[in-house]
């Protein structure tokens, strides 16, 4: 499950890097990041 999320956060990461500025992606990697981590404390319990 975990693998998946990773997966999509990379997808997300770059396509984002490639459109925006480096201090947006930083942002929107921890936003993302914080969203995997969400995502799979749910999946697990």
């Amino acid at each position: 499950m975990f693998f998946i999320v990773f997966l999509s956060y990379i997808k997300i990461s770059l396509s984002y890097s490639m459109r925006t500025n480096v201090e947006q992606n930083r942002n929107n990697e921890m936003y993302v990041t914080i969203s995997a981590k969400v995502a799979c404390n749910n999946l697990n319990k």
